[in-house]
């Protein structure tokens, strides 16, 4: 599952540089223009306020139009540099995910471990005592209840084992169709922030729109952080649920017993705190609201569907464990009809017994 997610990601990937390879020239080439236009208005306007001052002309101020312009002709620059320290931090982040993964899975071996020793005990302690009882006793017993005969351990362990990897398989899967609907999202408003970059870079040319360069590399950086911040999410739950692997596996080895249902509320908090990704990430890099009423919208429909989903994937298991239970129930629940003949038969041997 955690290779077709990263194929997912890295398809989106390339349909962005795509798409920003075939169309980013054309509007580097717009945007030429209109700095040309703005940056000719801005040197006049300078240069005559200062002629009709009767001061020296500042030469300084007047190489911002330059810089401007050469780094809208040259805009792969710009989202290369941004890109480059990002996706340091990105990179950084996916290998801490990785190696966090691994010991996650060799902490669930450990507890899945402890728990088939303690059940091997119970079932050889079980064992123990049916050996020392007779054949007649052991019979007369399965004939009075039935049911002694079923492994209950056995079927409790299996039924709970099922049920804890469904609803933990289901909110991992949940957990990862957030991440990638936050990159989804976040690579969808890249691309349109890259595409009309240079236009925004035009723009700054003219005053009055000066804290528009400011405000586009600030929003940048806040969306490129997104799937970073998600990382670091994850490398947080896959922490609990290993110190709590961990815990019960001592727990179980002395013998205390534990419950391992209780890890799945993690991973309910867990998909719930994924809907505040955005706002982290613009408390991290100021972004002039975070994204807009698109990242209100984005969290408020994630958090509610984080509650239903929860909801939902609770009621199913539940269900799913209530007929699973009367599915095992059933499979040892004689028949009426050989219920009674097995009755009749106990009574002739105890009788018989009794005679001698």
């Amino acid at each position: 599952m955690d290779d077709s997610f990263q194929n997912l990601y890295e398809q989106l990937d390339t349909v962005r540089e795509t798409i920003v390879t075939a169309n980013l020239e054309n509007y580097m080439t717009l945007a030429t223009s209109l700095g040309a236009l703005g940056a000719l208005l801005y040197i006049a306007y300078r240069v005559w306020r200062s002629l009709a001052s009767a001061e020296p002309i500042d030469v300084f101020p007047l190489l911002r139009p330059f810089v401007l312009g050469l780094l809208i002709m040259n805009f792969t620059w710009v989202t290369g540099a941004l890109d480059g320290v990002v996706g340091a931090i990105a990179q950084g982040t996916e290998a801490v995910v990785e190696s966090n993964r691994d010991e996650l899975e060799a902490a669930r071996g450990v507890l899945d471990d402890a728990e088939r020793q303690e059940l091997a005990k119970k079932q050889a302690k079980r064992k123990e005592e049916q050996d020392k009882k007779s054949s007649v006793q052991k019979f007369v017993e399965g004939v009075n209840n039935p049911m002694s005969l079923v492994d209950w351990d056995m079927v409790e362990y299996e039924v709970n084992n099922w049920c804890l990897n469904l609803l933990r398989d289901a909110l991992k899967w949940l957990i990862e169709c957030a991440k990638l609907i936050l990159y989804t999202v976040a690579t969808f408003m890249l691309l349109i922030m890259t595409l009309l970059g240079p236009v925004v870079f035009a723009f700054a040319i003219f005053d009055g729109f000066q804290q528009g360069l400011v405000s586009w590399i600030s929003r940048y950086i806040h969306l490129s952080l997104w799937l970073p911040i998600a990382n670091i999410l994850q490398v947080m739950l896959n922490s609990i649920e290993i110190n709590v692997c961990n815990a019960q596996a001592q727990a179980i080895q002395s013998g205390e017993g534990a419950d391992t249902w209780f890890i799945i509320i993690f991973y309910v908090i867990g998909l719930i705190a994924f809907t505040t990704v955005p706002t982290v990430s613009g408390w991290v890099v100021e972004a002039g609201g975070g994204g807009g009423g698109l990242t209100r919208t984005l969290t408020s429909i994630g958090s509610r569907g984080a509650a239903l989903a929860g909801g939902a994937v609770g009621g199913a298991v539940g269900g799913a464990a209530s007929m699973a239970g009367r599915a095992a129930l059933s499979k040892f629940r004689a028949p009426k009809q050989e219920q009674k003949r097995i009755n009749e038969i106990a009574k002739g041997v105890k009788k018989g017994l009794s005679d001698k």
